[in-house]
């Protein structure tokens, strides 16, 4: 807040005039150079030194927009012609190719995925009609073991003949679901062997692709990978049906670690480390080692997963 003491007034008191003197005296800066008012009536001129401001240039002043972008010459037209080999096409032609060509690629994709849903709508009919198979079978097999010519000479007629009946039908049910089932089950399992094929081929592509793939990768580096895995407790079946590239990546991973490791060891000399005392000790070590190592390796038969594989062979590696 701006205070201004009384004991500074000028004697005789002040009025607005001599106010404003006052106080222009009061906070005018030191080196402030006095103004002199111009008489009344005159035109004020401007201050020397200081630059009259110059017109802004159209499109150049301050706020102004710069002038638009040149416009960007218009498309190739349809019309106009390139050689292709020995051939003169049009851009138009080419334009029209390559629309057909989206639309043939979404075609393609379109006619993949409901191939796949009725690979997917056919696999669970047969899981369906399997279901239904095994409970007609059950239910024929509870007709045949019976003793049917004991039940032939203690039952009345009415008897046998709703029995004869109940049998009949259970085994019609059964020959019928079986029929369906022996139908449809060779289709299903074609269509997907069909599957796993394109999938473990679309697998092999991207192992040995240039770029995304594993350096080196090819047959020979293949088998070794299932053989190390399977010295980890993978079964064989699960490996022929692996298509997931991950996973045969981090197989390498793990048999490049293991390899690199076999080669640090071939190339440290052995020392002979004094006795300390103490074999029971590395013999309980070992053991419990050994332990993890086959808890690991019966977790890994009944998964099969990635995550025990990885287990196993660090259990072997400690």
């Amino acid at each position: 807040m701006l205070h201004i003491e009384t004991d500074t007034t000028p004697e005789g008191g002040r009025d607005d005039d001599a106010l404003v003197a006052f106080l222009e005296e009061k906070w005018k800066p030191k080196d402030a150079t006095p103004v002199t008012p111009a008489p009344e009536g005159a035109t004020p001129t401007e201050p020397e030194g200081e630059p009259e401001p110059s017109e802004p240039t159209e499109g150049h002043g301050e706020g102004e927009p710069s002038d638009p972008p040149a416009p960007v010459e218009e498309d190739l037209a349809d019309d106009r012609t390139v050689s292709v080999g020995d051939r003169k096409i049009s851009i138009g032609e080419l334009r029209a190719l390559a629309q057909r060509d989206t639309e043939i690629e979404q075609q393609r994709v379109a006619t993949q995925q409901a191939h796949e849903e009725v690979l997917r709508i056919r696999q669970e009919h047969l899981d369906g009609l399997r279901q239904v198979a095994e409970g007609a079978k059950a239910r024929w097999d509870e007709f045949a073991r019976l003793d049917i010519e004991e039940i032939r000479r203690n039952a009345s007629p009415q008897e046998w003949d709703q029995f004869s009946g109940a049998a009949r039908q259970a085994y019609e049910q059964f020959q019928a679901a079986q029929d369906r089932l022996t139908q449809l089950e060779p289709h299903v399992m074609q269509a997907a062997q069909e599957k796993r094929q394109q999938a473990a081929q679309e697998c092999v592509r991207s192992l040995t692709d240039p770029k995304t793939g594993i350096p080196g990768y090819s047959v020979e580096r293949n088998q070794k990978g299932v053989e190390f895995a399977k010295t980890l407790g993978v079964s064989n079946d699960y490996l022929n049906s692996l298509t997931d590239p991950a996973a045969w990546r981090l197989i390498d991973m793990a048999l490049r670690y293991h390899e690199a490791q076999s080669q640090a060891k071939a190339a440290k000399p052995v020392t002979k480390v004094p006795a300390t005392g103490k074999p029971a000790h590395t013999a309980q070590s070992s053991t419990t080692s050994g332990d993890a190592a086959k808890k690991a390796a019966q977790r890994l038969r009944q998964s099969g997963s990635d995550d025990d594989a990885i287990a196993l062979l660090m259990a072997r590696m400690a």
